[in-house]
C-alpha cells in the first residue's frame, strides 16, 4: 500500500535523471555548443546514492521507475545501476528513455540486469531531417535499436515523437511502423522548458512547425483512410500498453501497435499525474513545469533516512493540482529529466 498521496492522487511513479549530458544536440533542446548551464559534476549523485533514494521511495509506495537524462546511456555504470534497482522488492516496473545511439552496446546487458521496457526518442523518419534535428544523429542506429529491443523481448517498446517539424511522410511512415510491428508511438506536444520556454514567452505565437494533438489525430486518420487502412479507434482498457501515462491511445484494426497522443497544453491531466522526478544533482521535483525543488543530496550523502523521508513527503504534499499553463523553467529539459 502506498504512503505517497497528494490531493486525491496516488504517487507511484519516479523518473530519475542520471545525467544532464547527451551525445546529441537536438535543436529544440539545446544550443549547438550543448547545455546552457551544465550541472557541476561534484553535485551529481553517485549511482549508490540514486539506488539508496530509489529503495526508500519504493518502500513508501513508488512502483514504477524510469531512467532518463540527458541521455542515460552516457552515464558510466548504467548496467550495474539497473541491476541494483531491479532487485528492489516493491518495484514492479523499470524502464528507460533513450535516443538509441548507444543502445546496441548495452542492450543485452540491460535486459539481463532487469530493464523491462524501453522508449526511444524519434522525431523524424527521414535520415537527413533527423540528422539536422539532432545535429548529427543516425536514424539507422535508432531503427536498429528498435529491432534489437523487440528481438530481446523488451515490452512494450515505445517511440516518443515530438510534434516538431513533422511531415505527412513522417506520419505515413509511423503508420506503417505501427501496423507492422508491436510498437507504441506517442506524439507529444512541444514543451517550452528552460531557455526555450523563455523564448516562447517573448514570442507566444507558436511557429507553423509545431502541431497540436488535434492536428496529428486528423492527419493520421485522413492518411489511414486514404491508404485504405480504416479509421483510428480508441484502445480498449485491456489493449492499452503498460506505462501509457497521460496518453490518449488509438490503433487501426489489424495493427500490431498503437498511437498515443499527449497534449501537454491542449489537455489538462494534472489531476491524474502520479509522478515525481529526481534530478541528477539530487533535487526532487513534483511538477515538470514548476521550479519548486526539494534538495536531498546532503541527506543521501549523510545517509540520513529520516530527513530523506521527510523531504520525500514534502515533495509529494507540494505537488500542485495544476501547472496553470506555466511556460518555461529555470532548468532545461535535459537537466530535469523529461
Amino acid at each position: 500500500m502506498s504512503n505517497l498521496a497528494s490531493k486525491g492522487r496516488t504517487i507511484d511513479y519516479l523518473r530519475i535523471s542520471l545525467t544532464d549530458r547527451c551525445d546529441l544536440r537536438c535543436v529544440y533542446c539545446m544550443g549547438v555548443d550543448g547545455i546552457e548551464n551544465k550541472i557541476d559534476r561534484d553535485s551529481v549523485l553517485s549511482l549508490e546514492e540514486i539506488a539508496q533514494f530509489a529503495r526508500l521511495a519504493c518502500a513508501e509506495g513508488i512502483k514504477h521507475i524510469r531512467l532518463t537524462g540527458g541521455e542515460p546511456l552516457v552515464r558510466l555504470g548504467i548496467v550495474g545501476l539497473v541491476g541494483q534497482l531491479s532487485k528492489i522488492p516493491q518495484l514492479e516496473d523499470l524502464s528507460m528513455t533513450s535516443n538509441g545511439q548507444l543502445f546496441s552496446k548495452y542492450a543485452e546487458d540491460l535486459k539481463i540486469a532487469g530493464l523491462s521496457r524501453i522508449t526511444f526518442s524519434l522525431d523524424s523518419t527521414d535520415a537527413n531531417t533527423y540528422r539536422k534535428l539532432t545535429r548529427g544523429g543516425s536514424l539507422e542506429k535508432v531503427f536498429a535499436a528498435i529491432d534489437q529491443a523487440l528481438s530481446l523481448g523488451f515490452s512494450p517498446v515505445k517511440i516518443n515523437v515530438l510534434a516538431y517539424q513533422l511531415t505527412e511522410n513522417d506520419l505515413l511512415e509511423f503508420i506503417h511502423l505501427m501496423k507492422e510491428k508491436p510498437i507504441h508511438i506517442r506524439f507529444i506536444e512541444y514543451m517550452p522548458i528552460g531557455h526555450m520556454g523563455r523564448e516562447v514567452r517573448k514570442n507566444p505565437t507558436p511557429p507553423k512547425s509545431l502541431l497540436s494533438m488535434d492536428q496529428i489525430y486528423d492527419s493520421i486518420n485522413r492518411l489511414s483512410l486514404t491508404k485504405g487502412f480504416g479509421e483510428l479507434r480508441s484502445l480498449k482498457t485491456e489493449e492499452v500498453p503498460l506505462g501509457h501515462g497521460p496518453a490518449t491511445s488509438y490503433t487501426l484494426d489489424g495493427s500490431q501497435g498503437s498511437f498515443g497522443l499527449i497534449g501537454v497544453h491542449s489537455q489538462n491531466f494534472c489531476k491524474d499525474c502520479n509522478r515525481l522526478r529526481l534530478t541528477a544533482d539530487g533535487k526532487i521535483r513534483s511538477c515538470l513545469f514548476s521550479d519548486l525543488e526539494i534538495p536531498v543530496g546532503a541527506e543521501l550523502r549523510a545517509n540520513d533516512e529520516g530527513s530523506l523521508r521527510t523531504s520525500l513527503f514534502q515533495a509529494v504534499s507540494s505537488k500542485p493540482l495544476s501547472y496553470a499553463q506555466q511556460q518555461g523553467t529555470k532548468r532545461a529539459m535535459s537537466a530535469i529529466g523529461g
